[in-house]
Formats: structure tokens, C-alpha cells, sequence
């Protein structure tokens, strides 16, 4: 078994919302929840991971949850549906195009995840974002009742969801390619993006000191200036 990589608070399952202690059910609280929502921001990963199932690193991602809101589970869905995999800033403008109550509900929920990137989790550029998760849960059902003519009764009910959205770097990993470089040859690949010499800005991500990601339509254009570089560097290399 792999030791583990992360650090986690200790999960308390026999824990109630209250804080009291009982024995613990494997069937209370069983699916997602509002604290298990919560408890995936406390996990603390090493600096520069890599995914092993992905080998690229590790993005950084915002989890947040309202709970309790008055609504149908089925109208929420579809406006999830509608800002599924799509920038938060592009999301937020779409429903607020839409008017329907729904749409406006889930516009508030990513605006309040996308503050809670800025300044919780402080994450540089909140605007580039993109929703990877949205999705409601229904939480309670409330009962009631509504009189009707000949003392006929119907039931009505009052049903109360929690929305689930998670907030995920934008990397667009199948347009960039990993490079790895040492210091020097990092230093001049950031003076040629800065310097938009190859015509743009080919960085698509600076990992750490050795990792790079860089841009897949420049690579071949990148490694022809390289090898121009190098050759006026060292004109013996040209002369062979």
C-alpha cells in the first residue's frame, strides 16, 4: 500500500451536525454531503504534484456548497447542465441571460465560489476558472397540507436541495505539451514568451523551476529558433 502524499484532518464519522458523539451508522448521511463537500478543501497536497493516472500536475480546484435552498432538484439540474465545463466568468453571463429563478440561484452560488477563490484560497487569476462540477442534491422534503372543497386534503411538498459546484483551474492540457528544461533554458524560453518573439506568448503554464507547459503549435516553430540560437552561438555547429 502507498503512503499517503496529502494531509487531511481525521474524518469523525461518528460525529452529529451538532458536534455530539454516537455510534456510527454506515447508512446515515451516506452519499455526498455538505461536509463532505467542505472536508475536500482542508486536503493539503504537496507542492507541484503529479497526478500518476494523468501524469500532469495537479490543478487547483474551489469546492462550494448552499444548502438548504427552496427548490426543485429536476428545474436546478438543467441549469447546471446549461454552465457544465465552461469558464465561470462565461457561465455567470449566460444565466444571467436566462429568466428563469433557477438560472439566477446558480449564477449567485459561482459568483460566491469564484470570491471564495480570490480570497480564501487565493488563487491569482479566479477568472480563469472553469466549472468541472455542478449538480444539486435534494436535502429534505417538508410536508404540509392544503384544504380543498368538501374537506378533501392534498399533500404538499416542500422540497429543499443542496447545490455542489467545484471551481477548477483552466489548463488546457491537450493543447500544451511538458517540457522539461533546466534553469538556463528556462530563463530564455521565458524571454522569448515575454518578448513575443516567435510572433505570441507559447507559455501556457509555468509549473515549477524544471517543468514548463508550453503551447503544442509552437513546439516545431519554437525548436527551429532554438537551433538558429544555437548556431550563432557556436558557428562550428553550423559549419558541420
Amino acid at each position: 500500500m502507498n503512503a499517503k502524499v496529502y494531509y487531511a484532518p481525521e474524518w469523525e464519522l461518528d460525529k452529529k451536525p451538532n458536534k455530539d458523539a454516537e455510534f456510527p451508522d454506515p447508512l446515515r448521511n451516506y452519499g455526498i454531503t455538505p461536509e463532505k463537500w467542505e472536508y475536500y478543501n482542508k486536503v493539503v497536497w504537496p507542492p507541484n504534484y503529479v497526478v500518476p493516472e494523468t501524469g500532469l500536475p495537479k490543478l487547483r480546484e474551489v469546492f462550494h456548497c448552499r444548502e438548504s435552498v427552496h427548490f426543485s432538484p429536476k428545474r436546478m439540474w438543467q441549469a447546471c447542465q446549461l454552465v457544465w465545463r465552461t469558464n465561470v466568468d462565461y457561465a455567470i453571463t449566460q444565466l444571467q441571460f436566462q429568466q428563469l429563478k433557477s438560472c439566477k440561484i446558480l449564477g449567485e452560488v459561482l459568483a460566491e465560489a469564484k470570491e471564495r477563490a480570490a480570497n480564501e484560497f487565493h488563487i491569482e487569476f479566479p477568472s480563469d476558472m472553469y466549472v468541472a462540477d455542478a449538480f444539486p442534491v435534494q436535502s429534505n422534503i417538508i410536508k404540509g397540507a392544503r384544504r380543498h372543497a368538501h374537506e378533501n386534503w392534498c399533500t404538499i411538498r416542500y422540497r429543499y436541495i443542496h447545490i455542489f459546484v467545484r471551481l477548477e483551474e483552466m489548463v488546457n492540457v491537450k493543447k500544451g505539451v511538458l517540457v522539461t528544461c533546466d534553469p538556463a533554458m528556462r530563463q530564455l524560453l521565458m524571454h522569448l514568451d515575454e518578448s513575443r518573439t516567435l510572433g505570441s506568448k507559447f507559455i501556457v503554464k509555468e509549473l515549477d523551476e524544471t517543468h514548463l507547459f508550453i503551447d503544442r503549435e509552437i513546439v516545431k516553430i519554437l525548436e527551429e529558433k532554438l537551433d538558429h540560437l544555437m548556431e550563432q552561438m557556436n558557428p562550428e555547429l553550423s559549419d558541420k
